[in-house]
């Protein structure tokens, strides 16, 4: 059989109109051979199968395009348009179809609808001197009275909603809020039958709208597309046995299915009556996730909002109850060790734990658990964020496990051999240190915590660090040491997204155990470091400004001038002591600590 492209115009076209004569709302003008630029014909919509002038609901622009393809598997195609076209359809919207002739009996229809909305969008993408655009077509439901119609009253209702294309322009949220339109609310068209809503979501594209404000217009602002499923999220308790396991649960819906989800690991396909278990999510919730199915198991019915689902647990997975016994069981053995006896705060995410994460917790389950020693080559092993020898017999490292960096002390007891113990275990952990005079100092432990371990320990514990300071002997080393660990914290503060307030909390609890030890004459650059943590958490009170400037003005040391300057946000005059006051090796350690941080060196307000 031998095709042309008039042939193929016209065989197309043929096609489409049987489909659509079928239908008695849709009256189709679409010519064969028509030579009318850019527009193929119309299809009028009526509002009832009488087709009288009066029920006329609207009409509708098309073009047709005729392809020989034998392939008619595939549910989308795209197909290059011209751009000159696109352009002359912005006004008024169109709806193109493609239609895949195979031969002459047999055909595949592709459509795509596009509004005017749709083709501001698509045009004002185009390249200058693009002279085609690729566009996505679906299957067109050719079998189905139903859905052809509600394509075309779509695309007519859609229309008569957008009101707000003016001026050949399509608003933005982003454009509306630069134009100083405010919004009143916003609109989608849905049904209100609910189970009609999500196949029509699932079937075709949904369009926001925004009201302005004193206008009765709708603005077309953006277009979801195809909605796959709809989530929602029910508060409500999910009890077995009246114990409760979780108080919401997810309730998903889609075109031909309706799944209840508890938890991170039951699916429920109320749909197919089938049941979906898999353990997975982080520590806390595999244990409760593998609680919840014993009780499953064991009593065969769940009761979710009140209602009662029995016998939803065939027999045959009885079977299962030991194993997952048992894996309870290793689970919230890593959980005491991990909360109970490491303090860990966070949660541990398994999904993705490696080989070597498992052999760690191992090692961790032998040496907090069965108070065994375990073996570690942390030469090799790239385990550790820090290797520091404490003394010749201990080591402080990070062990990172998953999502979790767990500080700890390792003992050694021979190659390679380690006792483990937690480094925030104790609040009177100390350590010896020799200075350059051979004097030996003895300090807590916790003074040789860095920057990156506030960043980083997910087992840090607060009230040790503090009672540390309080129980051990008090020193100049020890509370130099405790101010240098205060700028550690700030630093760590200073780089984290996700502010942690508890290292401010840290900062300040430290800080003022430290004014205690001073003298008002010597503890200056200690109230210096209570201001700018103050300032990191909020705004200064008048009180505070003015101490801060009764400081100033009893100060003669560039330095703390220059402090006090960025703390009350005199930014040009911090620039005047920096730039002509300092030392080159002065503004080299300045630039060090984290008041630099506070400094915006490009800014010359003086208040």
């Amino acid at each position: 059989m031998e095709w042309n492209t008039e042939k193929i115009e016209v065989r197309s076209i043929i096609a489409l109109k049987d489909y659509i004569t079928r239908n008695n709302r849709l009256q189709p003008f679409i010519n064969e051979n028509d030579k009318t630029p850019s527009w193929d014909g119309e299809v009028f919509v009526y509002n009832s199968n009488s087709r009288n002038k009066k029920d006329l609901y609207g009409k509708v622009p098309v073009q047709v395009k005729g392809v020989c393809n034998e392939d008619l598997s595939k549910k989308e195609i795209k197909y290059s348009f011209d751009s000159s076209d696109l352009q002359n359809y912005k006004d008024e919207g169109i709806i193109i179809f493609v239609v895949y002739m195979k031969n002459y009996d047999e055909n595949k229809i592709y459509y795509s609808a596009l509004l005017p909305f749709d083709l501001h969008r698509i045009t004002k993408g185009l390249k200058e001197n693009q002279k085609t655009k690729s566009i996505t077509l679906k299957e067109f439901p050719k079998q189905n009275q139903e859905e052809i119609l509600k394509i075309f009253d779509n695309f007519i209702e859609n229309k008569k909603v957008s009101g707000g294309i003016v001026d050949n322009r399509i608003l933005s949220l982003q454009d509306m809020r630069s134009l100083g339109i405010k919004t009143d609310r916003f609109y989608f068209k849905c049904c209100r039958d609910f189970q009609k809503m999500i196949k029509d979501s699932c079937e075709y594209d949904i369009y926001i709208y925004a009201k302005p404000q004193g206008y009765d217009v709708k603005i077309p602002v953006d277009k979801l597309g195809i909605i796959k499923q709809i989530v929602q999220n029910v508060s409500s308790n999910v009890t077995i046995n009246n114990k409760v396991f979780y108080n919401n649960y997810e309730v998903i819906t889609k075109l031909d299915e309706y799944i209840i989800v508890i938890g991170n690991s039951f699916k429920l396909n109320i749909s197919t009556d089938k049941i979906h278990y898999d353990i997975c999510g982080t520590l806390t919730q595999r244990i409760q996730g593998i609680k919840f199915f014993i009780e499953l198991l064991n009593y065969k019915k769940v009761q979710i909002n009140g209602i009662e689902l029995p016998n939803i647990i065939p027999n045959s997975c009885s079977g299962n109850i030991k194993d997952l016994e048992k894996e309870l069981n290793r689970l919230e053995i890593i959980r005491s060790v991990l909360i109970d006896k490491l303090g860990v705060s966070e949660d541990l995410e398994m999904d993705n734990l490696s080989e070597e994460d498992n052999c760690k917790i191992v090692c961790l389950i032998k040496s907090f658990v069965n108070n065994e020693s375990v073996y570690m080559d942390i030469e090799t092993e790239n385990i550790y964020n820090t290797k520091n020898p404490i003394d010749a017999g201990m080591i402080m490292g990070n062990l990172n496990i998953g999502n979790l960096s767990v500080k700890l002390l390792f003992v050694v007891e021979g190659n390679n051999k380690y006792k483990l113990m937690n480094f925030f275990g104790s609040n009177i952990r100390k350590v010896d240190l020799i200075d350059s005079d051979n004097q030996v100092h003895t300090v807590s432990l916790y003074t040789q915590l860095k920057k990156e371990d506030f960043l980083v320990t997910s087992n840090i514990n607060y009230k040790n660090i503090i009672d540390s300071y309080i129980k051990m002997p008090k020193s100049e080393t020890q509370n130099n040491l405790y101010n240098n660990l205060v700028l550690e914290i700030l630093r760590a503060y200073d780089e984290q997204k996700e502010k942690n307030i508890k290292l401010l909390k840290l900062a300040i609890e430290i800080t003022e155990l430290l004014l205690k030890e001073f003298k008002k004459s010597e503890a200056l650059f200690l109230k210096l470091n209570k201001f700018q943590i103050i300032k990191r958490e909020r705004k200064f009170n008048l009180n505070e400004i003015e101490e801060l400037y009764k400081l100033k003005f009893s100060t003669k040391d560039n330095v703390n001038l220059m402090v006090i300057n960025i703390l009350l946000d005199n930014f040009q005059e911090a620039n005047d002591y920096f730039n002509k006051l300092l030392s080159k090796e002065e503004k080299e350690q300045f630039n060090k600590y984290p008041i630099a941080n506070l400094w915006d060196k490009n800014c010359n307000n003086t208040i």
